[in-house]
This record gives structure tokens, C-alpha cells and sequence, in this order.
């Protein structure tokens, strides 16, 4: 029998069982329970007995009166609870030796046997695999170790804490162990004023929407700002997906729309918020405004638990109502194919419009509803704002700013060029470039220090040559390529007469094939001529298969004249 493969697996050594703690050995509630009702037993013992009656005899007594129903119904009751006292005088000598101790219950269960495989096996069980019982079991028999049956190892892994058990780091891994199940700090946002930090994160809706430009289902990216101290949501934006742009246009509806300026924003490190459009030191949007950006650590969801916590509970209270809602909790047949059947108008899909409305409906229930946390709700405690004016006109306030070097009196913005006379005095310095996302046609040019220089005109490309002169050179390469087609059709036409002329013998077999002046004769004529007399219809080739092969010999004088 070939030996069984080795199982790889990450070794721990051997660890002894720490002593039990004193929480491990307190008595449990149960325990207590029927310590106290043999208590009420033993205390009628007890003062018979201090009446001079012997304990042998006052149990007796006690056992006759419960037998005929004569006893107070309070001993009544904690006998039949006991269901017996045939140990009543063992409990009267171990109150009166340990106290109230002493009724507790003394069995500790047997004691498990030791069969050496216990070790390797949570070896094999903490691994990120996961195998079930019966596969460890199954593993270390095949390792030579027969008395681990499927119900041992069962029991032995059932019994071990959880932390070496069923929720070691290594079975469920190490993210969901550090996200879920260790221990986080837990931050106080009640010494935050309000509106002091903002919490933001973007999330790819689990509902289908229709695209407003070419009709499709896609998921929109939303962007959502909540006040850490008041858990106000603040703003929100709904786009294709999360960028730099989504960015600034979603922070600047928060700062606009409330006209307040937190002192600190707090993101994840994605791309959408980690870039230099808002964080660069000179030219980044939160630093023209003086806010604060504190990045979260990478992976780590529990650092911004309140917007991650509210995304959750949007999901599920308002991204169900749509039948389109495409979350993995879905159990239908249709979540496989739900994109298309979206699209093919099978299942209903919101427009962008109707689902935006949704969403407004939604953060305003949501900032009005009490929530336990805080005691009332975040619209009451968001009214006690002390605002920051934002001092910046809407309009410049949502334009992106870029760094650029000036170069002949001109500034290059993604292939763009913006000229003004006065970058001139600029030449080959670094300036600030403040432009529209959704117009091009002129930037604003300031020094490094936030000070006007100039407005910059976008540069109008002069074309290379004229259009009527391009239309010229156009029909003159037209008729060129024409000419050029026409001769090689003709040089084609006289290739294909010189290989017919050159066939000389086939002419002279079958001289029908050419008229008096060398030109094939149509179709009819030859068959004409092909005909027989005495028959109506054209008399066929003759087929070469069904002829004589004829052999030339090359020595007679007649076949070499062939």
C-alpha cells in the first residue's frame, strides 16, 4: 500500500494547557441555583439539630414528612427540585466544613484521554484550507495515527477556546480575523464639535441603474460626506465611477451647500482621494482651503466603521426596494444573468433621475430619524454648528488646480495651450493653473501664493494647409490613383491575350475558339459549329477520360514533328 501523501500544513509546537483561571472555575448561575435550594434543606437539619435531635435522626424525620406530605411547602418544593435527599446529612457535614461552598456541585466531568494526535491535529484544522472534522480525522489516520475517529477529533476541536478553534487567525484569515473578530480601539467622537471632521468613502450601488446616455444598466459610484461628531451626512454625489473629479465636485456640494469648511477630512487611500488634485501642499484643493487630510490605513474598513457601517443599513433599506438590487444576498435565478435582463426590460430598472431621488429621499429620512447613539437625531445636533464661512465664490470654488511651467508666453494643460502677454514675465517658472472641467476655453493663471497673474486664452491651432487647398490635393491624388488602377487592368487585359496565343497547338485543334480576326467567338457560334448535322442539339466534347491515351515515341520521326 503506498504511503499517503504529506499534508503541508504550518507547525505549531506543542502547547500545555495553562492552568485553569478563577473565571473558569467560578460556578455558573445553574450551579448556584441548586446550591441554594439544598441550603433550605440543610438550615432545617440544622436547627433540629440544635435542638438536640441527632442528624441521622432529623433526616429521617425530614424523609417521613415529605413522604406524607406533611413538611412546609418550602422544603416541599426543594426536594422535589432535588428530586431526592438521600444525601442530605453528606450536605449538613460539608456546609458546616466549607459553607455555602460546599453545596456546590463537586463533579468536574470525566477526564479526557490523551492519544498524542491532538497536537497535529489543530495543526491540520488552523489552516486557511478549512477542512471539516472528518477530513482532520481522515488526514491523521492516514498519518498512522488509527485511534483518531471522526467523532474524537470532532469532540477534542469542539472543545478547544475559539481563538485555537473554529476562529483561529489561520482558518479564517487574517483580514476578516483583524476586521471582525480582534479588538479595535474604540474612539470618543463626543469631544469633536460640530462639524469639525468629515468622514468620506465611495461605493459602487448594488442596484442597476439606467445609463442617461446610451440606455445600459451600470452600477453608479456613489460618494457620501458625514459629520463625524453629528453623523450629519453633509453631501453626496452620484457619478460613473470614483476619481479625483467625483471628488471635489462631491466635497464642494458639502461645503457649499452648508457654506462650512471642516477642519480635517478623513478618507480612504484610494486613488480618489489620495491624488495631487486634493492633496497636493501648494496647489491641492484641501489645502487652498486649509482642511486637513487624514488618510486611513489600507485595508482597514473598521478605521472608517461610520460611513462603512452606513453603507450597509443604505444597501439594505434602500437599495432592496429596486428590483434591479444585484447584492450577493439576492437568491433568485435571475442574479447570474440580472445585467441583462435589466437591459432587456425583463426586470425594471430606475432611470438616474428616479433613483436620485431616491437617495435624497433617503439621506433626508435619515439625518431627521432619532438614532440611540446620540440621543436624538443628527439634524438636531448638526444645528448647533458654529460655521466656517467659505468665503470663495461657487463657481471657482469647484475648479481643479494643476502646476505647469510657463513656456513662450504659454501654459500646457492636457494638450491644450492657454497664451497670455503677460506670461511673459513668466518664462520658465512654475504657476498655478485654476481651469473648468467643463470649459476649456480659458484658464486662470496665479503665482504659487494664490495671487491673480493673468487669464489665460486657449491657443487656436492654425491649420497646416487651407481646406480648399486640402480638397485640391485630395482630387488630384483621386484621379491619380484612378489613372494608375486603369493601367494595371489593361496590363492584366494584354498579359491574358499573350498566354492565349502562346497555347499555338490547342488553336489548331480546335480552331472554333477564334474568329477570322483572333477574338473569341461567343458561346452560341462555337456550339454551332461544334454541332452535328443530324442531330438537334449540340454535339458534346468529347470527354478525356474515356480516350485512348496515346503514347509518343520520340525516336519517330512523325511523333518528334509533334
Amino acid at each position: 500500500m503506498a504511503a499517503a501523501p504529506a499534508i503541508a500544513s504550518r507547525v505549531l509546537g506543542p502547547r500545555p494547557l495553562a492552568p485553569a483561571t478563577a473565571a473558569e472555575t467560578r460556578p455558573n448561575a445553574r450551579q448556584r441555583e441548586r446550591a441554594a435550594t439544598r441550603l433550605v434543606l440543610v438550615r432545617w437539619v440544622l436547627e433540629r439539630e440544635q435542638q438536640g435531635v441527632r442528624r441521622t435522626v432529623a433526616c429521617r424525620e425530614l424523609a417521613v414528612l415529605l413522604e406524607q406530605s406533611a413538611a412546609p411547602e418550602a422544603l416541599t418544593a426543594a426536594a422535589r427540585s432535588l428530586r431526592g435527599i438521600s444525601r442530605l446529612a453528606d450536605w449538613c457535614a460539608r456546609y458546616r466544613a466549607q459553607g455555602f461552598d460546599g453545596l456546590l456541585d463537586g463533579y468536574k466531568g470525566r477526564a479526557r484521554r490523551e492519544y498524542g494526535w491532538e497536537v497535529r491535529a489543530l495543526n491540520l484544522w488552523a489552516t486557511y484550507n478549512q477542512p471539516a472534522y472528518a477530513t482532520v480525522a481522515l488526514w491523521l489516520r492516514e498519518e498512522g495515527c488509527a485511534s483518531a475517529s471522526n467523532s474524537r477529533v470532532r469532540r477534542f476541536l469542539k472543545s478547544q477556546p475559539d481563538i485555537r478553534g473554529r476562529l483561529t487567525k489561520l482558518r479564517v484569515g487574517a483580514h476578516h480575523y483583524n476586521q471582525n473578530l480582534g479588538p479595535h480601539a474604540i474612539r470618543d467622537a463626543t469631544v469633536l464639535p460640530v462639524g469639525f471632521v468629515y468622514e468620506a468613502d465611495g461605493h459602487t450601488v448594488d442596484v442597476y441603474v439606467q445609463h442617461p446616455e446610451i440606455g445600459k444598466a451600470y452600477r453608479p459610484e456613489l460618494t457620501v460626506w458625514v459629520d463625524v461628531r453629528s453623523h450629519y451626512v453633509v453631501g453626496w454625489w452620484l457619478s460613473a465611477s470614483e476619481s479625483a473629479a467625483t471628488t471635489l465636485f462631491s466635497l464642494s456640494h458639502a461645503l457649499v451647500a452648508h457654506d462650512h469648511v471642516p477642519a480635517a477630512v478623513h478618507t480612504d487611500p484610494g486613488p480618489g482621494f489620495a491624488n495631487k488634485l486634493v492633496m497636493d501642499e501648494i496647489s491641492g484643493y484641501a489645502a487652498r482651503l486649509g482642511i486637513e487630510v487624514m488618510l486611513a490605513l489600507p485595508g482597514n474598513a473598521k478605521g472608517k466603521g461610520l460611513i462603512e457601517g452606513g453603507f450597509k443599513h443604505y444597501e439594505e433599506r434602500l437599495g432592496k426596494r429596486y428590483p434591479s438590487f444585484c447584492g450577493h444576498c439576492r437568491s433568485d435565478q435571475e442574479f447570474r444573468r440580472l445585467q441583462e435582463y435589466c437591459e432587456r426590460g425583463k426586470i425594471a430598472m430606475p432611470t438616474l433621475a428616479q433613483y436620485s431621488d431616491g437617495v435624497a429621499d433617503y439621506f433626508e429620512r435619515l439625518n431627521a430619524r432619532e438614532q440611540r447613539g446620540l440621543g436624538c437625531a443628527p439634524a438636531a445636533l448638526w444645528a448647533q454648528l458654529e460655521r466656517v464661512p467659505v468665503e470663495i465664490p461657487a463657481e471657482v470654488l469647484v475648479r481643479p488646480v494643476e502646476q505647469r511651467v510657463v513656456r513662450r508666453w504659454r501654459v500646457e494643460l492636457y494638450k491644450r495651450f492657454f497664451q497670455a502677454p503677460e506670461l511673459a514675465a513668466w518664462n520658465g517658472r512654475k504657476v498655478a493653473i485654476e481651469y473648468n472641467l467643463h470649459d476649456f476655453s480659458a484658464v486662470t493663471v496665479r503665482d504659487l501664493d494664490g495671487r491673480l497673474i493673468c487669464e489665460a486664452k486657449q491657443v487656436e491651432q492654425r491649420p497646416w494647409l487651407a481646406a480648399s487647398r486640402i480638397e485640391e490635393l485630395a482630387q488630384k491624388r483621386l484621379a491619380n490613383q484612378i489613372k494608375r488602377k486603369q493601367q494595371w487592368i489593361d496590363e492584366q487585359t494584354a498579359r491574358a491575350r499573350l498566354a492565349v496565343d502562346a497555347r499555338g497547338g490547342a488553336d489548331r485543334e480546335m480552331p472554333f475558339l477564334d474568329g477570322d480576326d483572333g477574338e473569341p467567338l461567343p458561346l452560341a457560334t462555337a456550339q454551332k459549329i461544334g454541332a452535328d448535322p443530324s442531330r438537334d442539339e449540340p454535339a458534346p466534347f468529347p470527354n478525356p477520360a474515356s480516350t485512348a491515351a496515346t503514347v509518343l515515341d520520340l525516336d519517330d520521326p512523325d511523333d518528334a514533328d509533334f
